[in-house]
């Protein structure tokens, strides 16, 4: 990966479910990193990575590996200006650890 390739500063964000008083529930997201990304468009649908289908990934996020963000489970976001981007899956590129390639899926 080239370090100019990485053009644009995102936001990883994590979600809390917390019970309301009424008993409902309230999701609230927090920010746990913020690192230097490229992304891509895929062009949506199904995308076949490392033999399993990543189902409405419509855009992949490149970050240098970081093992805080290689745990990252499907529930995170990843937010870049005003766009979010739902995380479907994370791939592990090569397994070197030098980067995390993630699927992810454009809130509207």
């Amino acid at each position: 990966m080239r370090t100019g390739s990485l053009n644009v500063r995102v936001a990883l964000q994590s979600a809390t479910e917390a019970r309301d008083a009424f008993g409902g529930v309230t999701l609230s997201w927090a920010t746990f990193a913020t690192r230097w990304a490229s992304i891509e468009t895929t062009g949506g649908g199904e995308t076949d990575v490392a033999d399993s289908a990543h189902s409405g990934a419509d855009h992949t996020v490149r970050i240098r590996y970081d093992s805080a963000v290689a745990a990252t489970v499907p529930r995170n976001r990843v937010v870049y200006g005003s766009r979010t981007f739902e995380i479907v899956a994370v791939d592990h590129v090569d397994q070197r650890r030098r980067e995390i390639v993630l699927r992810v899926k454009e809130q509207r």
